[in-house]
């Protein structure tokens, strides 16, 4: 893996590009250190989901994204301005050997089992018909992680319980 490792498996470059749009990824370089400051705090989370579910590699599919690259994922659909994306404190991530429904189950387990062991996430949201996790850590990093889980299967985000997220499976 080249570019700049900010965790044990996680480079600087992963979190500032789109699968969808490569063109328009921010340079690291060109990165207000604020900005820097709150991926290297995404990529700790996403190193330690890596870490605890044991699924091989994460793969970010979204990161960091300027405006452009924002708009341009959401064309011809306005793009969301309150999208946590613009601000770096979000992504969007497939697992290597785990598809993400499972994924978000074993999370759900773990919540329930030993909430203290969950990685530091705000907000955890399951898109079931795109095959990935959404991602959010929080804006201010003195304020604690929220822990909430999210399902969205095409009209949007509603809660779901770590009660009922453990049963995703069972019903797909």
């Amino acid at each position: 893996m080249s570019g700049h490792r900010v965790t044990r498996n996680i480079t600087l470059e992963e979190l500032v590009r789109s699968r969808d749009h490569a063109e328009l990824a921010a340079s690291p370089y060109e990165l207000a250190a604020a900005l820097v400051i709150t991926l290297v705090r995404l990529a700790l989370v996403l190193q330690a989901f890596r870490d605890r579910l044991d699924a091989g590699a994460i793969y970010v599919t979204s990161g960091y994204r300027p405006r452009e690259l924002h708009e341009a994922i959401h064309a011809p659909r306005p793009a969301p301005s309150s999208s946590r994306h613009l601000l770096g404190t979000a992504a969007d991530f497939e697992l290597e050997e785990l598809e993400s429904i499972a994924a978000f189950v074993r999370i759900a387990k773990l919540g329930l089992k030993a909430p203290e062991r969950l990685p530091g996430f705000d907000r955890l949201c399951l898109y079931p018909k795109r095959g990935h996790l959404h991602l959010e850590v929080t804006r201010d990093p003195r304020k604690a992680p929220r822990h909430l889980l999210y399902i969205d299967s095409g009209g949007g985000w509603r809660p779901i319980s770590y009660e009922a997220a453990t049963e995703l499976l069972e019903a797909a």
